[in-house]
């Protein structure tokens, strides 16, 4: 089961149904279950609260990326990172 195709497929429906329920659009059902499944612990009995809590560390992009240029690209809805080395 390929995370990428989990996280959008649920991402995607959490997308759908929060038009019916905007409390679903702060949830990380994705998170969760991908959590639940690298562990060993997703079964149908499993009652899921929509929230996730990281234990990764936060990344710093300075560091990884040395000198970076920010550019908002409002037509694309995207924030355009780029390295420059």
């Amino acid at each position: 089961m390929p995370r990428p195709c989990v996280t959008r497929d649920v991402n995607n429906l959490t997308t759908y149904f929060g038009q019916f329920d905007p409390t679903l659009l702060t949830t990380q059902y994705a998170e969760e279950i991908w959590s639940l499944y690298e562990h060993g612990e997703l079964n149908p009995d499993v009652k899921l609260t929509g929230r996730f809590e990281s234990t990764l560390p936060p990344v710093d992009l300075e560091a990884s990326c040395g000198r970076s240029t920010t550019r908002v690209r409002p037509e694309a809805g995207k924030i355009v990172l780029r390295c420059r080395n």
